[in-house]
């Protein structure tokens, strides 16, 4: 099993958790200004929009990524505290990387240097290290991991 952290909180954390907090002040102060049934819907919206910003600030600052082997397939599970999400592949095709710029393709979970690992089946690859500021070192260490024909057990 190989699990790996973010390097820590970094401009985009900040930025997704300041854009949450304001989006959650606005729904208070529209509560306040005016209470009832569409004022309420509107803070209802609002706290939606908090949430899109601030879970993938607090992933990319405080999550992590476990890749390990269950019989023939590869398991990525993308974690933040008891919440999991799993990925499963039996063989890449091909690795590579690619470096995303802060909000380019969808919030800070995908900005920064990240490791794609092309799988058959599969119209998206299964992307590792994505707003974790991981070195190049340690994505060419997990590209050496899950390269066809590799099993570490």
């Amino acid at each position: 099993m190989l699990r790996f952290r973010s390097h820590g909180a970094f401009v985009d954390t900040w930025l997704g958790l300041a854009v949450s907090v304001s989006f959650l002040a606005a729904a208070v102060w529209v509560v306040l200004l005016e209470p009832g049934l569409q004022t309420g819907a509107v803070a209802v919206i609002l706290g939606g929009a908090a949430a899109v910003f601030a879970i993938p600030a607090i992933y990319s600052a405080w999550g992590a990524v476990v890749i390990d082997r269950d019989n023939d397939k590869w398991v990525v599970c993308y974690q933040l505290r008891r919440w999991k999400r799993y990925v499963r592949f039996a063989v890449a095709d091909t690795c590579s990387t690619e470096r995303c710029v802060l909000n380019s393709r969808g919030f800070g979970t995908r900005e920064g240097l990240h490791l794609l690992v092309h799988v058959a089946g599969r119209a998206d690859p299964v992307r590792i290290g994505g707003g974790f500021h991981l070195e190049e070192a340690e994505l060419r260490a997990i590209e050496a991991l899950v390269a066809p024909g590799v099993n570490f057990r």
